[in-house]
Parts: structure tokens; sequence; C-alpha cells
């Protein structure tokens, strides 16, 4: 038999159509893995988002208000809170409490201690002022005066704003007999406030030896922030304080087995009303660790009132 003889395609266009493949297999390769890895990076970021939001959370023990029965109002929150079973940390100084009423709703920040701003004050007279920190945020300074009343005879201290606002009277002893009689002078923070604004704090201890003077052997403080967390010294709306009621590791950072008590205030105008809602929102960069809404009670009873749980 006569033997056949085979012979293979060849030429420019076979081999153009063969890297042609090659090429389109390659890029078709790089497109599955692209895409293969996105999904798996969104996956894993899905499941750890999904997870965080199952465990991270603060378990709301309790919410108290203090009732005021003649206006039918609430104000000065209490929330007892702690971590539920496997969250991670949570750090005061990035968690934020919302409230949300029925005409209002504002976001309040953690006074955070580092950034407690404490000025030392000299020698102050009768009449006389001392420049003091920026407290109404206009970026002048403000000036705190020793002042008396000549009908009643009291002495007090009083900030002259730089926005064109005087606070209200700081009350102090009698000083006009204290090269003979010393006179002590212990003042705890006090708010420097105009209503119910609250700008700073006072703080006062020491003894005075001279007339009309608050002089140096007198502690006398001005600081933007209280050390101590009250409704007294707590700006409404604007920030929240802490006050540890078991704290393991003495820090602001709620671990495990600890509990906090957040104080949050409104102002008078903004306070709830009998039969109105609230929403609460306990939240952190990473999102929101509680919500909850409620509806307050038809009728005040108590000085104090529990808002959460109900029942």
């Amino acid at each position: 038999m006569p033997q056949l003889k085979k012979k293979a395609l060849m030429g420019i266009g076979t081999l153009i159509i063969f890297i042609a493949i090659i090429l389109v297999a390659a890029v078709a390769a790089a497109v599955l893995i692209s895409t293969s890895n996105v999904l798996q990076q969104r996956a894993l970021i899905t499941g750890r988002e999904a997870r965080e939001g199952i465990t991270n959370a603060v378990n709301v023990i309790s919410v108290m208000a203090a009732s005021n029965a003649s206006s039918e109002t609430f104000n000065n929150y209490e929330m007892l809170i702690q971590l539920q079973a496997g969250s991670d940390p949570l750090a005061m100084k990035r968690t934020f409490v919302q409230m949300i009423f029925p005409e209002n709703e504002f976001v309040a920040n953690f006074i955070d201690r580092d950034e407690i701003i404490i000025e030392q004050m000299g020698n102050l007279s009768v009449g006389a002022g001392l420049p003091i920190m920026d407290l109404d945020g206009d970026g002048s300074s403000e000036v705190i005066h020793l002042l008396t009343n000549a009908t009643t005879g009291n002495y007090y201290l009083i900030v002259n704003f730089s926005s064109g606002f005087y606070s209200d009277p700081i009350i102090v002893p009698n000083l006009s007999d204290a090269s003979s009689s010393p006179v002590n002078i212990i003042i705890a923070e006090t708010a420097i406030k105009d209503g119910e604004d609250i700008y700073g704090v006072v703080q006062l201890s020491g003894t005075t030896s001279t007339d009309n003077q608050i002089d140096e052997t007198v502690d006398f403080k001005v600081k933007n922030f209280p050390e101590g967390c009250s409704f007294d010294l707590l700006p409404p709306e604007d920030y929240f304080c802490v006050v540890k009621i078991i704290d393991i590791n003495n820090d602001y950072v709620l671990n495990s087995g600890e509990r906090f008590r957040l104080l949050v205030k409104t102002g008078e105008e903004h306070a709830l009303r009998t039969g109105q809602r609230l929403e609460f929102i306990i939240s952190t960069e990473r999102g929101i660790v509680f919500q909850y809404g409620l509806r307050a009670p038809d009728v005040i009873d108590k000085v104090k009132t529990l808002l959460w749980p109900i029942g």
C-alpha cells in the first residue's frame, strides 16, 4: 500500500490564532483570580462586621430619669451599662450617646479627662480681674472678676465673657476682715454658667489673710471641664460623663465584669414630657452597640422614674 503523507497547517495565521487563544485564556484566568480575591475579602469583612454586630454590644441594665410632677417632665438620665458576654472592650472616649425626642435630637460626647485644661490663678483683689482661657469658643480669652455687693456685703466671682455676657455669680466668703481673722475659702468644683448653659468650673481651697483679696495661699483653679461627674457640672446636650460603679482596670474603658453609669442631661426646653416617646442610642466609630425606644409614663408619682426596663 502506498504510504500516506500528512501535513500540519502551518503559517503566520495559525501562529496568531494560537497566541490569541493563550492571551484570552490568561486574561480570563486573571479576571477569575481577581474576582475571587475581591469576593473573599468582602466575605471576610462581612463576616467580621456581622460578628461584631452580634457580640460587640452593651447591656443597658436600667435607665433612670429625674421627674418633675409640676411640669410633668423628665430630665437627668442615668444609664447603668455593662458589656454583653463576648464583647470587646468599649472605650468611652470613642463612644457617643444620641437622644431622639419628638421635636429635637442631640449627640453627646464623652468628657475626656485627658482634655481637661487647668489654669492656676494668682492674687485677685476686689474690683480686679484676671484673664482665663477661652470658655465660650469664640477665640478670645475671658476675664474672671472678684466683686462685692455694696447692699448685701456678699463677695462673689463672676466671669466676663468676650462674646458679651456675664456668668452667674459664684458666692465666696466675706473677705473684709481677713487680715485680722484669716478666712477659709473651700469651694468645690462649681459651674461657671449662664442660666442652664455651663462653660467650665471654678475650684478654691485654702486660707486668705489679706483683706478684700484671694491671695497666693489659696489654691485657685479654673477648668474648662469638671473632673467630677455630676448633673450640676454637666453641660446639657453636648457632653455626657461617667461614674464608675465597678471598675477593675481604673480607666474609662468598659471591660468585662465592669459597670459604668452614664449621665446625660437635656436642656429645660427639650425635657421629655409625659406620654412622649424617646429613643436612645449608644454608638461608637464601629457602629451602634445599643438602641431602644421607650414611652414615658403618663403619670409621675416619684422624684426619679425608671424608664427602662419597663415593668
